[in-house]
């Protein structure tokens, strides 16, 4: 057997972790939900105004936490991390879109009818 001891805190996971990083990235998605807070109780749009306003906050959160936790970007060093990433959105959303369509019909697949 080897006797090869490694450290962990050497693995390139780790390296990329920092606080400044995790710090930033709790700002700005607390800052993200403050305003979507106050736009979705003060902004006075119409539905489709908050719902496309309310989706690029949420979206522009997403992408920076993304950069700041995982540093996914476009590096060669980072490449095969953020290709799993971008592999992995169309499998939630269709595990999240067949939920909500699974239990949006699911009261007509098993709701007993009427005595006919």
């Amino acid at each position: 057997m080897s006797d090869e001891h490694h450290n962990p805190l050497d693995h390139p996971e780790v390296q990329v972790a920092s606080l400044p990083r995790y710090v930033g990235a709790f700002v700005v998605g607390f800052g993200a939900m403050i305003l979507a807070a106050l736009l979705t109780v003060y902004g006075g749009f119409s539905l489709s105004g908050a719902l496309i306003e309310l989706s690029v906050i949420g979206f522009v959160a997403l992408m920076v936490q993304l950069y700041l936790l995982f540093k996914l970007d476009v590096a060669a060093s980072r490449m095969w991390h953020t290709l799993s990433f971008i592999a992995t959105v169309p499998l939630a959303f269709f595990a999240i879109t067949l939920t909500q369509f699974m239990f949006h019909s699911l009261a007509i697949r098993t709701a007993v009818t009427g005595g006919s």
